[in-house]
């Protein structure tokens, strides 16, 4: 399992500001890699930023006698501050796959924790409920049980007065999000998968096309479902399981 974020640098440094990186997280060994995607006209080197290892914590002394401790899945997830050798990052997204995998693991990630969320909300929010209550219901004068996400964000934020985290915001919003039921249809699960691809920087789309094209020798355009989950797999390509799957059901 591999947990990717996107992640920029906390500077005030024109060129650098303008970074983005993605941290792919290893939950087999706790080793963590960062690659910067390319992006276009900015004049910047893109690639490994750093190789696959693990990283102490910060504030350690060099020479003790007690065994260093090292970033842990528990310290990933957005809105997370990480000094990783000396250079700063802030997580501002992660990946579907991402969040879903912290969703089913509550027990572990508290910031995917919605009942343990609503109890913090409690305690910050004593004696303003009202209040609150109140914003909630200006936002739906029709009384419909809908708010757009952003107004339901910054209401949370504004509510929380800081201490809630951006996950904690999100897992939120996408706990009590309104799904409407309907038929799956072919370009949205493309569109979708589009929209993570771009979101992630991918781009090696010929290369996937080539391991693709090796396999079907014969030119006719069908590959095994396994065969195919098997490449896209191994070209590491951006998108959850159950994207994935819908993806090459479709295909």
């Amino acid at each position: 399992h591999i947990l990717r974020f996107k992640a920029r640098l906390d500077t005030d440094h024109p060129v650098n500001k303008e970074r983005s990186f993605i941290i792919s997280y290893f939950l087999s060994d706790d080793t963590l890699m960062i690659d910067e995607p390319p992006q276009t006209n900015s004049g910047i080197w893109h690639g490994r930023f750093m190789e696959r290892r693990k990283v102490k914590l910060p504030n350690q002394e060099r020479y003790s006698l007690v065994l260093p401790t090292y970033y842990e899945a528990k310290h990933f997830y957005v809105g997370a501050r990480l000094d990783i050798n000396s250079h700063i990052f802030i997580i501002d997204d992660a990946d579907e796959y991402c969040f879903q995998y912290l969703e089913k693991h509550t027990d572990y990630f508290d910031v995917a924790n919605v009942e343990l969320i609503c109890k913090k909300l409690l305690v910050i929010t004593r004696g303003r409920q009202e209040e609150i209550r109140a914003k909630f219901a200006a936002l739906d004068p029709k009384d419909t049980g809908k708010i757009p996400a952003k107004d339901v964000e910054e209401l949370l934020r504004d509510a929380s007065k800081g201490e809630l985290t951006q996950h904690e915001i999100i897992t939120m919003i996408r706990h009590y999000a309104y799904r409407q039921p309907k038929e799956t249809n072919v370009r949205e699960i493309i569109a979708v998968a589009q929209q993570q691809l771009r979101k992630f920087s991918f781009e090696a789309f010929k290369e996937v096309n080539e391991a693709i094209c090796d396999i079907d020798r014969n030119g006719n355009g069908r590959v095994h479902p396994e065969t195919l989950r098997s490449v896209c797999k191994a070209m590491r390509i951006p998108l959850p399981d159950e994207l994935l799957e819908a993806v090459i059901n479709v295909s």
